[in-house]
């Protein structure tokens, strides 16, 4: 952004097509000097002669000067401007990992209570559980907030997180971000492993239905699929790093890898909206459940098959692509 005084006094920004062009200052520059030359070639003797040649020439050079000072000022407010904007990012990172610890702190104490309560018979292992998979996610929010606070004090710049991101000397902040998003789902996999474990079994015994079971092993495999989804990212990243792919290949792969996670939600979805539509089926039938409720879950299912055709096609578009 560049300054600039208007006739009134008034400091305003200049716009891009303001800005003087390098060409046009070099000949400019060099036609000042030319007929600098041709009128002392002239011989003028006279003092008005002189006088005028004086006056043009201190024209001229201040001309030079205000184009000059006028693209050294685009590029002073330029550094400015971002300076202004590197130290509101630093404050903004380093105030995100100050309320991520405040939020550990607050919910390890919780913990403490939670523990209390659990071993004098309170409250439940799947209470626990629940409340430590909250604790885990806290942690990992407090690490990814102090990754883009370290890489935004390295680099100076907003955390990058595209996988054709330019390599950095030192470590790749990118690579580090996906693995810490692999490392979450990880650890909240094995947090709820136990209680999926216990539904399952207490369904196996006929204490729970069908649908509790479903919706315990929807989370799963939700969990799963991010697993993976993190692991092929880390893959082309890796890929772009050694050198085995261009940034065009990565980023055609990474548009494919994206359709691709999203056809599986989206056959995921449509699953969970026609395992509804039959129960809200078999409540109607019995006398259950309203037709306004069967209603809306036929609606949901229709628009989630529309869903699934979509993402389809988008995926084979891509993959043709490749």
């Amino acid at each position: 952004m560049c300054l600039v005084t208007t006739s009134t006094g008034k400091v305003e920004a200049m716009s891009e097509k303001h800005r003087p062009d390098p060409e046009f200052v070099s000949k400019l520059e060099w036609q000042l000097k030319s007929e600098l030359r041709r009128r002392q070639r002239s011989q003028v003797r006279s003092p008005s002669q002189r006088l005028v040649v004086q006056g043009w020439l201190k024209i001229a050079a201040l001309v030079l000067l205000s184009v000059s000072l006028g693209a050294m000022g685009a590029v002073v407010a330029g550094q400015i401007e971002e300076s202004w904007q590197r130290q509101l990012r630093t404050a903004r990172a380093a105030t995100a990992v100050e309320v991520g610890q405040a939020r550990m702190d607050a919910l390890r104490a919780m913990m403490g209570e939670v523990e209390r309560e659990r071993d004098a018979g309170i409250i439940g292992e799947e209470t626990y559980a629940l409340s430590q998979a909250e604790l885990e996610k806290a942690r990992f929010a407090l690490q990814e907030a102090e990754l883009d606070l370290e890489e935004i004090e390295t680099t100076g710049r907003p955390p990058r997180v595209e996988l054709f991101s330019p390599a950095l000397r030192g470590p790749d902040f990118v690579t580090r971000r996906l693995q810490l998003e692999k490392d979450r789902h990880l650890s909240q996999l094995r947090l709820i492993e136990p209680f999926v474990e216990s539904v399952r079994e207490r369904h196996h015994l006929g204490l729970i239905g069908d649908e509790e079971l479903f919706w315990n092993e929807q989370e799963w495999h939700r969990l799963e699929r991010a697993v993976a989804d993190a692991e092929r990212r880390l893959e082309l990243r890796r890929s772009f790093l050694a050198g085995d792919l261009t940034a065009a290949e990565i980023d055609v792969r990474e548009r494919l890898l994206a359709a691709q996670v999203n056809l599986e939600q989206a056959e995921k979805n449509l699953e969970t909206a026609a395992f509804q539509q039959e129960k809200a089926e078999e409540r109607f039938q019995h006398g259950l459940g309203s037709k306004m409720e069967l209603s809306q879950a036929r609606f949901e299912s229709t628009r989630a098959q529309a869903e699934a055709r979509l993402a389809r096609i988008e995926f084979d578009l891509l993959q043709r692509q490749r």
